[in-house]
């Protein structure tokens, strides 16, 4: 499996890659700093599994973000999790209705973000 973490926080980044490790030892991490960087990744790697994606990112926000990727046929079905530090409700319902899979607020401890994605990825099992 391919994940791909968009944040432009690297302690954020390095805290999420770590969790994925823990949970799914065979996963791939990779880590796009901002919006740029991360469209250019989906057209430069292989298309990855799931997308986390933050926000609130200089350059590019993960709004912005999330509207170019579904644009895009050949990545228009990946599923995208809003994964960020403040998400309000008014904002979650525009963000489900532009194509996010799934929305989580960032976690602090490690065990937290591990029993999250556990959950998130047994979803995205079912999805596929």
């Amino acid at each position: 499996m391919i994940v791909l973490c968009i944040d432009h926080d690297p302690d954020d980044t390095d805290f999420f890659c770590e969790a994925l490790k823990a949970v799914s030892p065979e996963a791939r991490c990779l880590v796009a700093n901002d919006g740029l960087v991360a469209l250019k990744t989906l057209r430069s790697e292989p298309t990855p599994d799931i997308i986390f994606l933050d926000i609130n990112m200089p350059k590019m926000s993960g709004r912005e973000v999330l509207i170019q990727i579904k644009k895009n046929y050949k990545w228009s079905q990946i599923p995208i999790i809003i994964y960020s530090t403040t998400i309000l409700p008014r904002d979650a319902a525009d963000y489900k209705k532009l194509g996010a899979y799934d929305i989580v607020t960032k976690l602090a401890k490690f065990k937290d973000l591990c029993d999250a994605l556990r959950i998130i990825l047994k979803k995205y099992e079912q999805f596929k």
